[in-house]
C-alpha cells in the first residue's frame, strides 16, 4: 500500500481534495456564518436576571445555531420553489399588481422602492399583497435572519478595533510630524551655530594675522580699529535718534487712525444702536429725588431753605440732562448715518489720508531708511492725484442712474404695500370663514359630499394641468426663472391646504392621507429651495457686494479662493455632465469646500456655513420627498399612471447613480453661482467708482445666478413630480368616489362622465353642485391669498435692502467723486458729507457746553448731598431709628450717581467719535496742499536720509569681523600682545564649546532621521492587520444582503481607501530615501495633512457601511447592543436578555478557518489556487514529523 500512497494522492483521492475545497471555497460565507454562531460559550449560563431575584437559562448558542440551519434549509426549499415555479410567479405578480388597487400601463417594468435614491427595502406602506407573496417573503426574510444577527456582533465588536486601528494611525502620522518639526529646528539651529563658528574662525585668522606681524603689528589696519569704531557707534546712534523722532511720528499716526478705526468698525453700528437704547432707557427712568426722602427731617431742623436749594439743583440737573440727551441722539443719528457709508467706502478711499500714509511710510523708512527717496516721490504723487481732475459730466449721469434705481426700489415698496394693506383689509376673516362653511357643506350630508367631490375633482384637473404647462413652458422659454417656483409652491400650497380642510373629517381621509403626505414632502422642498433663494436674496448678495465695495485684503481673500476654484469646478462640472455613470470623489469636492471655508474670515465663514447648511436642508427635504414618492409608487404596484405629465428628467432621478451624479454637479453649480454672483459683483463695483455709464449697477443682474441655479435644480429634480402626485391623488379620489373603471376611459373624460351620472341618480342637485363650485372657490381664493399675502411680505423685504443698498453706494459714489462735483449737489436721496459734519460739530459743542454747566450743577447736588449726610449721621447718632431713613436717602444717591456716569459716558463717548471723525475729514480734505505737518514729515525724512548716508560710510570702513573683535574685548587703544593673547584665549574657548554643540546636534539631527524612519516603517506595519480581512469580509457580507442599497457606496469607498494606502507608500518610500531635502520635508509634511484629513473621511465612511443601528458616528464608549441591517425585518430582541460571551480559542479556531477557506493558508499575504492548496495540504499530510504530534497525543493513554 506504501507503494502505490503517491500515486493515490495525486489521483483520485486528489480530484477528490479538490471537489471538496471548491465547493467549501463557493459557499464559506454560510459556513462561516454557520460557525461563528460556536463562538459563543456552549455551555448555560445560569446568570442572574435583570431584576436580581431569580435565575433563568438563556438559549445556548447550539440551540440557535440549530434553528439557523433550518431557517437555511426553509431559504433554500424557498429558493427551489421559486425556479420550479418559472413564469407562473410572473403571471401571479401581474394579478398581484392589478389587486392592489393601481393601474398598470402593459409593459412597465415594477420599479422595488428600494431603488430610490434615499430609500431602503423596509418601505412599508398599506398594500393588498396575496397570501402566497406574504408566505413567499416571510420565507425569504427568515432566510437572512443567521447572516444579519452574525453581522450585527461582528460589527459591534470590529467598530472599537477600527477606532483603535485609527487613532494609531493618527497618532503614528502625529508622531511624523512631531520628528519633522524637530528636524527642521535642528537643521536651523545647525545653519545658526555652524554661521558664528565660521564667524568666530575668521576671528581667529584675523588675530593670527596680526599676530605674526610682531613688531609690525602697529602697521595692520586693526591698530585703528578703536577709533574707527566710535566713529561708527556715533553715526549710529544718530541714525537711531533720526528713528526715534520718526517713531514719534509713527505712534501718532496710529493713535489718530486707530480711534477714527473704531467709529467705522464693523460691530461699531451695533454699539451705537446699543447707545441708542440705554440713553432711551435712562430717560424714561423715573427715579425720585433723593432729597425728598430728607424733606421733613430739614423742615424739622430749620433747614427748610437748605432742602428747596437742594431740590432747585436736582431739577435743574435732571433738566440739563435731558436737554443734553437730545445733541447725544442728534449726534448718534450721525454716526450711524456716517458708518453706514462708510462701511461700503472702498478702502483704498479710507486709506487716502495722512495718517494711514504717514503710518505706512513712517514704517516703510524706518525698516529700510534707503527707502527714504522713494517715501518723498509717494508724497509727491500723493499730491498730485488729489489734484487731478475728473470729468464731472459722467459723474453726474452715472448719479442720476443710481437715483433711478433706488426711485424703482421706494416706489416698488410703496406699490407693494398699498397691494399688502388692500389684502389684510379684504382678507381679515376671509380664510376663517372660507373654511368653516366648507367644512359644514361637506359635513352636512352625503349629497353635499359628492358634490364637493366631484368639483374637487375638477379643481385637481385644472391645476395639474397649469402647473405641467408652467413647467413646460419654463423648459422651452424662461423669462423669469424665480416666478415659476413661485407658481409651484402656490400650486401645491393650494391643494395641500384644501385637501386637509375638505376631507379631515371624512371616512375617505384615511386613504387619501398617503397621497396628501408625498404633496406636503414635495411643498417643503419647494419651501426649502425658496429659503434657499430668499436667502441668497438677502444676506449672501448685500454682503457680498458690501465685502467687494470695501476690498479689505483680510475680507477679500476668501472671495479670491473662491473666483481661483472657478476652472477647477468648471473642469468637475463638465466631467459630470459627459458621464453619469461616474464616479466622482465626494473627497475632492469636500476639499474644495473645505478648502474655501478656511480661506474665509470668521465673518464671511459664517454666511458660507449658513448658506451651505441651506442648501443642506434643501437635499434634505428633496430626499424626505423621494423616500414617500418611493412608498406611494410601492404602495401602488405600478410604475406610474397612464398620463404624460412625469417628466422624463425627474424619471432619471430616480435611477440611484444618476440621482448621485446629478447631486454632485448640483453641489459644484452652487459654488460656481457663488463664484459668477462674486464676479458679476467686481465688474458692476468697478464700473460704479469709474462712473462708466455703458454698465449701471443693478440687483437684478446679481440674482441671475442664483436664479438660474435655482430653475436648473427644480428642472432636474422637481418638474414633473408634481403633476404626477397630483394625477395618483385625482385617481385615488375618482376610484374612492365612483364605480368608473379608468382603464377605459381617461381621467378627463371620466369626471364629467361621473358628474352627469351622478345628477341623473339624482345624488345631488343642479343648485348643490353650483353651491359647491362657489364655496371651493370662495375657499381657493382665501389660501390664494394667504400665499400672496406672505410673498409681498417678503417681496417688501428684498426691495427694502435694495433701496437701502441703493441709497449707500450713491452716497459712496458721491463721496467718492465729491472734490469734483459743484455744491450743493441736486440729490435728495445721498446722504451728504457736509452736512454729517456739520452735524458733528454742532454735537460736539452744544455737548460741550451742556457738559461744562451740567458739572457745575452736579457738583453743587454732591456738597448738599455731603451736607445732609453729616446731618443724618448726627441725627442717627441721637436718635437710631433714624437709621432705615439714612439707608433710603444713601441709595437713592448712589441711584442717581449711576444714572448720571452712565449718561456722561455715553456723551463722552459720542463726543470722542464726533471729533475724530471732524479731525479725518479735515486732514483729508487738506490733502490736496502741501501742509505744515507734510512739511515736518518732510523734514524728519531727510534728516533720516541723511543720517543714514553717513552711518553708510562709518560702517564701509569697518569690517563684520572687527565689529566682532571690538564687541568681544574693546582694545581701547592701539593693539598690543596682551590684548592678542586675550582674544586669542576667548576665540579658542567659543570656538570650542561651539563645536561640540555642533557635534551633539549632528547626533540629534541623526537620530531624529532614525526616528523618523522608525516611525514610517511602524506605519506601513499597522497597515498589514488581521483588521483589514475582516472589514473585507464584513463588507461583502453585507453587499450580498443588501447590494443595492450599498454598491455606490462600496465602490467609493474602495476608490478612497486605495487612494489613502497609496499615499501612505508614498510617504513611506519618501521617508525610507534618507534624502531629507527641504522639498522632501514639505512633500511630506503635506503628505501626512492630506493622510489624517482622509483617515478620518475614510472611518467615517467605513462606519457608515458598515453600521446597522445608524449611530456610526458615536463616538462615545462602545457597549455590545443589538441592531439590524437596513431592510431587516428582524424583531427587536428583550432588552432584559443576558449578554452572551464569546469564547476567545474559539474565535481563534474560526478565524483559522476563514484563512484555510480563503486560501491563505499557511501564507496569509498570499492567496493559493485551489490545487496549490491541495498540494500543500497533502505535504503536510505525509509528514512524518507531522505524524509523530499526532502520536504524542496518545501517548498518555497507552
Amino acid at each position: 500500500m506504501s507503494i502505490f500512497m503517491p500515486l493515490l494522492c495525486k489521483g483520485t483521492f486528489r480530484l477528490a481534495c479538490e471537489h471538496v475545497l471548491k465547493t467549501l471555497r463557493k459557499e464559506r460565507e454560510t459556513l462561516l456564518t454557520l460557525l461563528e454562531a460556536f463562538v459563543y460559550d456552549p455551555l448555560v449560563d445560569w446568570a442572574v436576571s435583570d431584576d436580581g431575584t431569580t435565575s433563568s437559562p438563556r438559549v445556548t448558542s447550539v440551540l440557535a445555531a440549530a434553528a439557523d440551519i433550518m431557517a437555511l434549509t426553509a431559504n433554500a426549499n424557498a429558493a427551489a420553489t421559486e425556479e420550479a415555479a418559472g413564469g407562473a410567479a410572473d403571471g401571479g405578480s401581474e394579478a398581484g399588481r392589478q389587486e392592489g388597487g393601481g393601474p398598470s400601463q402593459p409593459g412597465a417594468e415594477t420599479q422595488d422602492p428600494s431603488n430610490m435614491p434615499g430609500t431602503s427595502k423596509d418601505v412599508t406602506g398599506p398594500t393588498k399583497a396575496t397570501s402566497s407573496d406574504k408566505k413567499e417573503g416571510g420565507k425569504k426574510l427568515s432566510g437572512n435572519e443567521v447572516m444579519r444577527d452574525a453581522l450585527v456582533s461582528r460589527f459591534v465588536e470590529i467598530k472599537p478595533e477600527w477606532t483603535q486601528y485609527r487613532n494609531d494611525i493618527q497618532d503614528q502620522l502625529r508622531e511624523m510630524i512631531q520628528f519633522l518639526d524637530d528636524l527642521e529646528m535642528q537643521r536651523e539651529q545647525m545653519i545658526k551655530d555652524e554661521d558664528e563658528r565660521d564667524l568666530l574662525t575668521k576671528q581667529m585668522a584675523t588675530v593670527h594675522e596680526v599676530e605674526s606681524l610682531g613688531a609690525a603689528m602697529s602697521s595692520h589696519p586693526i591698530n585703528t580699529l578703536s577709533q574707527r569704531y566710535s566713529v561708527y557707534r556715533k553715526c549710529l546712534e544718530e541714525l537711531e535718534n533720526a528713528k526715534e523722532l520718526l517713531i514719534d511720528t509713527y505712534r501718532e499716526s496710529i493713535d489718530d487712525k486707530r480711534t477714527y478705526l473704531t467709529t467705522i468698525a464693523d460691530d461699531y453700528e451695533a454699539n451705537l444702536n446699543d447707545m441708542k437704547i440705554t440713553l432711551n432707557n435712562l430717560l424714561q427712568i423715573e427715579m425720585p429725588s433723593e432729597f425728598e426722602f430728607v424733606k421733613d427731617l430739614l423742615k424739622n431742623s430749620a433747614q427748610e431753605a437748605m432742602y428747596l436749594q437742594a431740590d432747585q439743583a436736582r431739577k435743574e440737573l435732571d433738566a440739563s440732562l435731558v436737554q443734553q440727551s437730545f445733541f447725544i441722539k442728534v449726534g448718534l443719528d450721525a454716526l450711524l448715518q456716517y458708518n453706514n457709508v462708510v462701511s461700503y467706502l472702498p478702502q483704498r478711499e479710507v486709506e487716502k489720508q495722512r495718517w494711514f500714509q504717514y503710518e505706512r511710510w513712517s514704517q516703510n523708512a524706518i525698516e529700510d531708511p534707503e527707502s527714504s527717496d522713494d517715501v518723498l516721490r509717494e508724497l509727491d504723487e500723493a499730491l498730485e492725484e488729489e489734484r487731478t481732475r475728473a470729468n464731472a459730466a459722467n459723474i453726474l449721469k452715472y448719479a442720476y442712474e443710481l437715483e433711478n434705481m433706488w426711485i424703482d426700489a421706494t416706489f416698488s415698496i410703496r406699490q407693494q404695500y398699498e397691494t399688502l394693506h388692500g389684502q389684510l383689509t379684504d382678507s381679515s376673516g376671509l380664510l376663517e370663514d372660507a373654511n368653516n362653511c366648507a367644512k359644514q357643506y361637506v359635513e352636512s350630508d352625503i349629497t353635499s359630499m359628492k358634490a364637493m367631490h366631484c368639483v374637487y375633482l375638477t379643481l385637481l384637473l385644472d391645476i395639474r394641468q397649469q402647473l405641467h404647462s408652467t413647467e413646460q413652458g419654463s423648459l422651452r422659454t424662461i423669462t423669469d426663472p424665480f416666478l415659476v417656483l413661485t407658481e409651484q409652491l402656490s400650486h401645491i400650497h393650494l391643494i395641500t391646504e384644501t385637501s386637509t380642510i375638505l376631507f379631515i373629517n371624512t371616512p375617505i381621509f384615511r386613504y387619501l392621507s398617503h397621497f396628501i403626505e408625498p404633496l406636503m414632502r414635495l411643498r417643503a422642498a419647494l419651501e426649502s429651495l425658496k429659503d434657499l433663494e430668499i436667502y441668497f436674496k438677502t444676506e449672501v448678495i448685500p454682503h457680498i457686494i458690501q465685502t467687494v465695495m470695501v476690498n479689505r485684503t483680510a475680507l477679500a481673500k476668501g472671495f479670491q479662493k473662491l473666483k481661483e476654484l472657478q476652472a477647477d469646478l468648471q473642469t468637475m462640472l463638465e466631467k459630470l455632465e459627459n458621464d453619469l455613470n461616474c464616479e466622482m470623489d465626494s473627497l475632492q469636492i469636500l476639499r474644495i469646500t473645505r478648502s474655501v471655508q478656511e480661506s474665509l474670515s470668521q465673518e464671511e465663514a459664517s454666511f458660507f456655513i449658513d448658506f451651505e447648511k441651506m442648501f443642506g436642508r434643501v437635499l434634505k427635504s428633496l430626499e424626505v420627498c423621494y423616500v414617500e414618492m418611493a412608498r406611494l409608487k410601492y404602495m401602488m404596484k405600478a410604475e406610474h399612471l397612464p398620463d404624460p405629465f412625469l417628466s422624463s428628467v425627474t424619471l432619471a432621478v430616480f435611477k440611484k447613480y444618476t440621482h448621485h451624479s446629478l447631486r454632485q454637479q448640483f453641489k459644484v453649480r452652487k459654488l460656481q453661482a457663488l463664484v459668477h454672483t462674486i464676479r458679476e459683483t467686481e465688474r458692476l463695483c468697478n464700473c460704479l467708482l469709474k462712473s462708466d455709464l455703458d454698465t449701471v449697477f443693478d440687483h437684478k443682474l446679481l440674482y441671475q445666478p442664483i436664479g438660474i441655479f435655482v430653475f436648473e435644480f427644480q428642472s432636474n429634480f422637481l418638474f414633473g413630480m408634481g403633476p404626477y402626485l397630483l394625477s395618483m391623488f385625482t385617481n385615488e379620489l375618482f376610484c374612492r368616489t365612483s364605480e368608473l373603471n379608468l382603464h377605459t376611459i381617461t381621467l378627463e373624460k371620466a369626471i364629467p362622465a361621473i358628474i352627469e351620472q351622478y345628477h341623473d341618480c339624482n345624488s345631488f342637485t343642479g343648485p348643490q353642485y353650483v353651491l359647491a363650485q362657489g364655496l371651493c372657490a370662495k375657499l381657493c381664493q382665501a389660501i390664494k391669498q394667504k400665499h400672496q399675502t406672505e410673498r409681498i411680505k417678503e417681496a417688501i423685504r428684498i426691495h427694502k435692502i435694495v433701496s437701502t443698498q441703493s441709497q449707500l453706494l450713491s452716497s459712496v459714489h458721491i463721496w467718492v467723486n465729491e472734490r469734483f462735483l459743484p455744491l450743493p449737489l441736486p440729490f435728495a436721496h445721498i446722504i451728504p458729507r457736509n452736512v454729517l459734519l456739520t452735524n458733528f460739530q454742532n454735537a460736539i459743542q452744544n455737548l460741550g457746553a451742556w457738559k461744562i454747566s451740567i458739572q457745575k450743577i452736579c457738583d453743587e447736588v454732591l456738597s448738599f448731598n455731603k451736607a445732609i449726610v453729616q446731618r443724618l449721621k448726627w441725627a442717627v447718632g441721637a436718635n437710631p431709628s433714624l437709621n432705615g431713613l439714612q439707608r433710603s436717602f444713601l441709595e437713592c444717591v448712589e441711584k442717581q450717581e449711576l444714572k448720571f456716569n452712565e449718561h456722561s459716558e455715553i456723551a463722552s463717548g459720542v463726543m470722542i467719535q464726533c471729533a475724530a471723525v471732524i479731525a479725518y475729514e479735515n486732514v483729508k480734505r487738506n490733502a490736496i496742499e502741501l501742509t505744515e505737518n507734510d512739511e515736518n514729515f518732510t523734514l524728519l525724512i531727510n534728516e533720516l536720509r541723511l543720517k543714514h548716508k553717513a552711518y553708510k560710510q562709518a560702517a564701509a570702513v569697518i569690517t563684520p569681523i572687527e565689529e566682532a573683535l571690538v564687541q568681544l574685548l574693546d582694545p581701547e587703544g592701539p593693539v598690543d600682545q596682551c590684548w592678542i593673547n586675550n582674544v586669542s584665549g576667548l576665540l579658542d574657548e567659543m570656538t570650542d564649546a561651539m563645536q561640540r554643540k555642533i557635534s551633539s546636534l549632528e547626533k540629534d539631527l541623526v537620530t531624529t532621521q532614525d526616528n523618523l524612519q522608525l516611525s514610517a516603517h511602524k506605519l506601513r506595519s499597522l497597515l498589514d492587520n488581521e483588521l483589514r480581512m475582516d472589514v473585507r469580509y464584513l463588507l461583502k457580507s453585507i453587499l450580498k444582503i443588501d447590494k443595492n442599497d450599498h454598491t455606490t457606496n462600496y465602490k467609493q469607498f474602495q476608490i478612497n481607501y486605495k487612494q489613502f494606502l497609496s499615499r501612505i507608500n508614498d510617504l513611506h518610500m519618501k521617508v525610507l530615501s534618507k534624502d531629507f531635502t527641504e522639498e522632501i520635508v514639505t512633500e511630506i509634511r503635506n503628505i501626512i495633512a492630506e493622510l489624517i484629513d482622509e483617515l478620518e473621511y475614510v472611518y467615517r465612511q467605513l462606519l457608515q457601511l458598515l453600521d446597522v443601528d445608524g449611530k456610526a458616528g458615536n463616538e462615545g464608549p462602545i457597549e455590545r447592543r443589538e441592531g439590524k441591517l437596513p431592510g431587516s425585518p428582524m424583531k427587536e430582541k428583550k432588552a432584559n436578555q443576558p449578554e452572551q460571551k464569546r469564547n476567545a480559542y474559539a474565535v481563534s479556531v474560526w478565524r483559522r478557518i476563514r484563512m484555510k477557506l480563503e486560501g491563505r493558508d499557511p501564507d496569509p499575504n498570499r492567496r493559493l489556487t485551489v490545487a496549490e492548496q491541495v498540494d500543500w495540504m497533502i505535504r503536510e499530510a505525509m509528514n512524518p514529523d507531522n505524524l509523530a504530534v499526532l502520536y504524542e497525543g496518545w501517548t498518555p493513554w497507552v
